[in-house]
């Protein structure tokens, strides 16, 4: 259960981060 956790929140947090680029240069 310990990395499958630690693997959503990494996918999360690496989802978030790329929106956060893409939205950074559209703006």
């Amino acid at each position: 259960l310990g990395p499958r956790v630690l693997r959503t929140e990494t996918t999360a947090l690496t989802a978030i981060t790329a929106l956060q680029v893409r939205f950074g240069d559209l703006g």
